[in-house]
């Protein structure tokens, strides 16, 4: 699931270039492009690692900015909708759960390989983190069942953290949308 919020935020960024007016005259990234690899909390405050080229850096500089402006009319819209969805009928809208994308960090690199090589050891770092805190968490636990069912609250409350999410995005698009319009 992390693997395809990674390439959604790539799919993002390169949608991010249009919606900022820039464009990139290039298709496929130069070896010789600056790269820059960023750390970003997305709605749902998670973080993220992408590589991205300088076009699209600027790009998804361009849109957080325009993001922030926009935060509070698009948070209300979707605490709006979703009280209006049956689905979420008696579910409390999670607004303090959500917040504005922000960068966290951003390295330049000269390549696109050096910035690859940063991403593949910064990700794999986050995997072997997760791992040894799964492994701390199952091992706080005297019980088994204890730790199932944390587990599977924890899953709940994040699963719902993300529909918010999504929806919230939904409602930032359309806010901005109907800015540039």
């Amino acid at each position: 699931m992390k693997a395809v919020r990674r390439l959604m935020g790539l799919v993002v960024a390169g949608v991010m270039v249009g919606l900022c007016g820039t464009t990139c005259a290039k298709d496929a990234v130069s070896d010789l492009e600056p790269c820059y690899v960023v750390r970003m909390l997305d709605f749902a405050r998670t973080a993220e690692v992408v590589k991205l080229t300088q076009t699209e850096w600027k790009a998804l500089e361009c849109r957080i900015s325009q993001e922030k402006k926009a935060y509070a009319q698009a948070v209300a819209r979707a605490s709006k909708a979703w009280y209006d969805d049956d689905k979420n009928k008696g579910i409390t809208f999670p607004e303090n759960a959500l917040a504005p994308r922000a960068i966290l960090s951003s390295e330049p690199f000269n390549s696109a390989e050096k910035a690859a090589e940063r991403l593949t050891k910064l990700l794999a770092g986050e995997t072997n983190k997760k791992d040894k805190d799964d492994e701390r968490l199952r091992g706080s636990h005297r019980r088994m069942r204890d730790y199932k069912a944390e587990a599977e609250k924890k899953d709940r409350k994040s699963r719902l953290i993300e529909r918010a999410a999504d929806l919230l995005k939904v409602k930032m698009d359309e806010e901005l949308g109907a800015a540039r319009g």
